[in-house]
């Protein structure tokens, strides 16, 4: 997993500045520049604040900083080809004041045929 983009995606998203955010958090804004870099990896404890601190769940800053060698070599695929749509779905959804939803719908639909184009094989008995 690699933090440092999604780290500066929601943190530039609030328009807050390293300083603001390092601030908050009890950190140096040096740190959080080497955590943004993913010179560093952040622990749990400081994970968990930075998602107070931008306002997002924490099992969303995770999910987002996802890459495709965190998963089985048989959902690589799948994955690296929902990731640009599910990471442009969230942006649509959490932080765009004003939601396209038919762009939500096409992405939606997007994501369900690359679902039915990784479903494993299965062999009829």
């Amino acid at each position: 997993m690699y933090f440092g983009k999604t780290i500066k995606l929601f943190r530039t998203s609030k328009n807050l500045t390293q300083v603001e955010v390092a601030s908050s958090l009890e950190i140096s804004p040096e740190y959080l520049s080497k955590l943004e870099n993913d010179a560093r990896r952040p622990s749990l404890v400081l994970l968990s604040k930075l998602s107070n601190v931008l306002e997002i769940p924490l099992q969303l800053l995770i999910f987002t900083s996802l890459q495709p060698h965190d998963f089985p070599k048989s959902k690589r695929k799948a994955f690296k080809n929902s990731k640009p749509i599910l990471d442009k779905l969230l942006q649509l959804i959490l932080l765009e004041d004003n939601t396209d939803f038919n762009e939500v719908a096409n992405l939606l639909v997007q994501l369900k045929e690359i679902r039915s184009n990784h479903r494993p094989n299965l062999k009829s008995a």
